[in-house]
């Protein structure tokens, strides 16, 4: 969870170096959803509100943090590295995501299953 922080926190400094992003970020975009970083709440296109367990909300984190690249069990679950792979709670907890992302037109194929390696979120991200 620290590093979960620390990474969003380098980026809100604008530390990223070659991505360039400057000033303090808030929100990350991707797809048509809105992660609020600061106040941990992820926000459909119409400004809803959907709740997200703390859990969901470091697993949406890792995947924000690299898009587009598939990520094992074991780097969704750093706390639990050693029995991540065996570990079937991780495939819960994406489904659940995935549910709250699916609720929007566009929602559902944002979390993709990469059989024998992992998830990728398929999906540019955006920092404002």
């Amino acid at each position: 969870l620290r590093a979960d922080w620390a990474n969003l926190l380098r980026r809100g400094r604008g530390d990223t170096g070659t991505q360039g992003r400057t000033g303090a970020m808030r929100y990350a975009h991707f797809g048509p959803w809105r992660l609020d970083l600061v106040q941990r709440r992820l926000i459909a296109p119409d400004d809803r509100l959907v709740m997200l367990s703390s859990a969901e909300y470091r697993l949406l984190c890792h995947f924000i943090e690299q898009p587009n690249i598939v990520l094992g069990r074991e780097a969704l679950l750093p706390e639990r590295r050693a029995t991540a792979a065996f570990d079937r709670s991780i495939d819960l907890q994406i489904s659940r995501l995935r549910q709250k992302l699916a609720d929007v037109a566009g929602g559902s194929e944002l979390i993709l299953t990469v059989r024998g390696e992992g998830y990728v979120l398929a999906s540019a991200v955006d920092y404002s």
